[in-house]
């Protein structure tokens, strides 16, 4: 009867541990929401401008309290007068940017959020704005393949 105590004890011990060592691969990805409220005074790349220094200061402060956190998604919306639209989504894991921490590389913009948001369209330029994902050129993303 002994015996069949221990191994019931030495059985949920390491049940225990291995779940232990399973939980950062199944951890959910962090999410976070932020909110400005910009002066519509102002030109819309300052918004912008603001939205990526907001976000990473976000995604350091994450990477950097929450050691378990693998994968972060971001967006960061501009809120005008009750009207809220976003101005940038990103989504980085932790080795990416411990890579390369450049917020424009892993940040999608959405450039019609400025007149969504009341701001001169002459200030509103997709030259202005990094350039997103979707403007490389297959060639050039690690995962083209051309058979």
């Amino acid at each position: 009867m002994v015996i069949r105590i221990w191994r019931i004890l030495a059985t949920c011990s390491i049940l225990s541990s291995l779940g232990a060592i399973a939980s950062p691969a199944l951890s959910e990805p962090t999410k976070i929401d932020l909110f400005l409220t910009p002066n519509s005074n102002q030109p819309y790349e300052n918004v912008v401008e603001e939205a990526e220094t907001v976000a990473t200061i976000s995604i350091d402060q994450e990477l950097s309290q929450s050691p378990e956190t693998t994968k972060i998604y971001l967006r960061v919306f501009g809120d005008v007068k009750g009207q809220i639209v976003p101005v940038l989504f990103s989504k980085v894991s932790r080795s990416d940017w411990q890579q390369d921490p450049r917020i424009h590389r892993w940040t999608r913009y959405f450039i019609t959020s400025g007149l969504l948001l009341g701001f001169d369209n002459s200030s509103v330029s997709p030259t202005n704005i990094a350039p997103t994902r979707s403007r490389i050129r297959l060639e050039d993303d690690p995962g083209f393949r051309d058979d």
